[in-house]
């Protein structure tokens, strides 16, 4: 069968898209497109706005020309996710009306496909719920818990507001080596983007001011004190990429299981019956949107039970 080739076309952002995802906004509309494709096409600077380079986090604003170039007829992929991961996500339901959805997203489920992951969370939910849920803020793959998805452009740029007025409440909990001070309840820093002896992003703290770095504020609590570890709860202020990661190995307590941040001999010195997961939960999540109050929390999982069952004194 012979490829069909698209043109290049030139859209203009709508006043009810103003303050989306450039990511979120192409998937809109490249629907059968694999995703890892679509941030190929950002990266490599084929997708522009008002001319310019973007990154996928990039925020639209009304009245933005964005250029999308030609794409390949074979590249799209109809091929749905499959039943079994379709199943795994639908258990996971915290909490569902007409336009918010809170799920308890497991650990090792990526929320994007790409980067040799065929199938993303989005992907899923899309089957179950309907193909207009958008994800409004991100877990990392090996992080588990609350999760949130919205509907209507309205309660998204609620949310984003919200977000940048710091009223959204975010709770992790988190398991670390070493008894974590007291003294260290609220950590702000400056963290960085680079790249490690491989290649792979790391975020790293900075005092550099020429640097592009974001402030990051975390509030860290004892909640259990454990046998050569601490479970914490972590409050955020702000969203960072990787933030209580970072923090908490830079002050000296990564978390177990963190084969970015932390130390495989520190995990096996612990000397627990299995390879742990990332130790970290995003147990709560509590906002105010239009019309609701969403206050939901989510179990440990399994493995972090383990882990925490297996240090307790």
């Amino acid at each position: 069968m012979p490829q069909i080739k698209s043109e290049v076309s030139f859209l203009q952002v709508g006043d009810d898209e103003t303050g989306q995802r450039v990511d979120n906004w192409l998937m809109s509309r490249l629907k059968d497109l694999p995703r890892s494709r679509i941030y190929r096409i950002i990266r490599s600077g084929e997708v522009r706005v008002n001319k310019g380079r973007v990154k996928p986090s990039t925020r639209l604003v009304q009245g933005d020309i964005v250029r999308l170039p030609p794409v390949m007829q074979s590249e799209r992929d109809d091929s749905a996710p499959p039943a079994g991961f379709i199943a795994q996500l639908e258990a996971t339901e915290l909490y569902r009306d007409d336009d918010v959805l809170v799920i308890n997203k497991p650990a090792g489920m990526a929320v994007h496909s790409g980067s040799g992951v065929r199938h993303g969370l989005i992907d899923a939910a899309r089957v179950l719920w309907g193909e207009d849920w958008q994800l409004v803020h991100r877990l990392d793959r090996e992080t588990s818990g609350c999760l949130l998805l919205l509907r209507k452009r309205e309660l998204q740029h609620a949310f984003q507001q919200a977000h940048a007025e710091g009223e959204i409440e975010k709770h992790y909990q988190a398991i670390v080596h070493g008894i974590w001070p007291a003294y260290l309840s609220r950590v702000e820093s400056d963290l960085a983007q680079g790249q490690d002896s491989s290649g792979e992003r790391r975020i790293h703290g900075t005092t550099d001011e020429s640097s592009k770095s974001k402030r990051a504020i975390s509030h860290f609590a004892l909640q259990q004190s454990l046998c050569g570890a601490s479970l914490l709860n972590v409050r955020i202020e702000t969203g960072r990429t990787h933030q209580i990661r970072v923090q908490a190995a830079e002050a000296g307590h990564p978390l177990i299981g963190d084969d970015k941040y932390g130390r495989r001999e520190r995990d096996k010195a612990l000397k627990l019956p299995v390879k742990p997961r990332l130790c970290l939960h995003a147990q709560a999540l509590k906002l105010e949107l239009p019309g609701r109050f969403v206050d939901v929390s989510a179990p440990m999982p399994a493995a972090m039970q383990a882990v925490l069952e297996a240090l307790a004194i």
